[in-house]
């Protein structure tokens, strides 16, 4: 489907109170400009709206709402300028509350209980009290805003541009302060929210994928496809409880998608009904401590090594409450550490393991708050491990004038520096004792030979190979017959 203009869809935005359920009749709603707002702390906006208006259905309620259940947004098609609300388990249950006569495209909601708004092309900023069903007109504009997003730990408000720029847009006035181009590729970034912890996200027409933005400078780094191809009149929210981002996404039709704001990949959970579009889309919800699991950890080391040596590996993850944090590790081998901490959120931590056998092994993490939340595991890293270098004596032959030796490599790795010796104790009157270095490579193997030997009468061979990692040695049973030494087969005095 090709990605079409919002106007062509003959939007009728208007604005109104957020209503879930069909407790009251839909009527219209006209702008009346007002004073300054008050953006007031959060501790006291939660004070201000612990109890809503019993008129109004329950599932609007604040307190009904922070596990998420329901989420709410501008019907910009086929809708006639309306706010609707639909529940997360069955998003084709839409409910209208209020018809409006402002055209808006995009919104937030703020931790002072407002729902925050751009009317569409002017960019001109209004407030909206979704639970008296209350508009009014705040000010600033200029540049047309996509979409906006309120941070619950800073109490910033972010709009993005048709022309890809992140802007930061103040409250009280609506007046936009250019913060800097997303670049990157991004084109359109239609849809934008912050993460419990802070984070905001963004989501593109383009590429239809999932950015992270830098909220300083405005740069927009990719996290990933959102795996659907998306169209105009996107919204878009996280819930805070959860950390789960979700999408009313207009990709054939309308759709509510689960977002992995680790990946990108986006989830249908269901479908709005009528082809419905709805952008500006919001979760009613305070700016309240919930406890929320650690991110994934991340595992950083050598993805190679030797048998029966420790490595090192380092672990790190936070957590968007700043708990303190447990590990648990699987090494690939059917061990693990068990849960290990605690640890301050975002310290690096080097944690160690020994194989005693050679082979691919899979290494994961995962971590724990104080409140035993457990983040997902972390990607799997891989290390192969290989036998160190291991030496083998064989093939003792004797002969005219010297006997000699092989000493074979039967390890992964060279080697070095080895450290050899043939002794005939009895029999030989010379060449009792021949001693070298060699270097073996893996898999390989090195002959040695003694000096000459002469002699008579029985003889005991001894061979000998060392090095820090490995050593062997034989012994064989034999005689000197002057110029020519026999070696015993098999073993000792044999």
């Amino acid at each position: 489907m090709s990605k079409k203009p919002v106007l062509y869809k003959t939007l009728v935005f208007g604005f109104i109170v957020l209503f879930i359920g069909v407790c009251v009749q839909p009527f219209v709603v006209t702008v009346q400009p007002v004073g300054k707002i008050s953006n007031e702390p959060v501790m006291q906006s939660t004070k201000n709206r612990a109890l809503f208006d019993q008129k109004s259905c329950g599932v609007c309620q604040s307190s009904f709402n922070q596990y998420c259940e329901y989420m709410c947004g501008f019907n910009v098609y086929p809708g006639n300028g309306e706010i609707v609300c639909f529940p997360f388990y069955d998003p084709s249950e839409v409910s209208s509350t209020c018809t409006f006569d402002v055209t808006l495209l995009s919104g937030t909601y703020g931790c002072d209980g407002i729902w925050y708004a751009t009317e569409y092309e002017t960019g001109i900023l209004y407030g909206i009290d979704p639970f008296e069903c209350n508009i009014w007109l705040i000010g600033g504009g200029g540049v047309n805003i996509l979409d906006l997003a309120y941070d619950p730990i800073t109490y910033y408000m972010y709009g993005s541009s048709e022309d890809n720029y992140l802007y930061k847009i103040n409250q009280y006035t609506g007046e936009q302060e250019l913060i800097g181009p997303f670049g990157g590729g991004v084109g359109y970034m239609i849809g934008m929210a912050f993460d419990a912890d802070g984070v905001l996200y963004g989501w593109d027409l383009t590429q239809d994928s999932l950015w992270i933005i830098d909220t300083v400078t405005g740069e927009a780094t990719l996290v990933g496809s959102l795996g659907i191809s998306i169209n105009y009149a996107q919204g878009g929210d996280f819930c805070r409880v959860t950390d789960v981002l979700y999408l009313t996404a207009y990709t054939t039709t309308g759709q509510l998608y689960e977002c992995d704001e680790d990946t990108g990949t986006c989830t249908l959970i269901g479908t709005l009904p009528g082809g419905m579009e709805i952008a500006g889309t919001i979760i009613i919800q305070d700016c309240t401590y919930y406890p929320a699991p650690p991110k994934a950890p991340t595992i950083s080391g050598p993805d190679n090594g030797v048998i029966n040596q420790v490595y090192n590996f380092t672990i790190n993850t936070t957590d968007p409450n700043d708990d303190d944090i447990y590990y648990y590790i699987e090494w690939g081998d059917n061990t693990s550490s068990g849960w290990i901490g605690p640890y301050v959120s975002g310290e690096k931590i080097i944690v160690n393991h020994t194989w005693s056998e050679h082979g691919f092994y899979e290494i994961k993490a995962k971590a724990k708050d104080f409140f035993d939340l457990t983040s997902k595991w972390s990607e799997s890293f891989f290390i192969e491990i290989i036998k160190g270098p291991e030496l083998m004596i064989d093939s003792i032959k004797g002969g005219l004038f010297r006997v000699s030796a092989q000493i074979n490599n039967i390890g992964g790795l060279e080697a070095k520096n080895v450290s050899w010796k043939i002794t005939l104790e009895g029999g030989a009157l010379i060449g009792k004792e021949t001693t070298g270095f060699v270097n073996i490579p893996p898999s390989g193997y090195i002959t040695i030979f003694s000096k000459f030997i002469f002699g008579f009468g029985p003889t005991l061979l001894a061979i000998s190979a060392d090095m820090p990692e490995s050593s062997d040695s034989e012994n064989r049973g034999g005689y000197v017959l002057l110029i020519y030494i026999h070696v015993n087969i098999g073993g000792k005095n044999k």
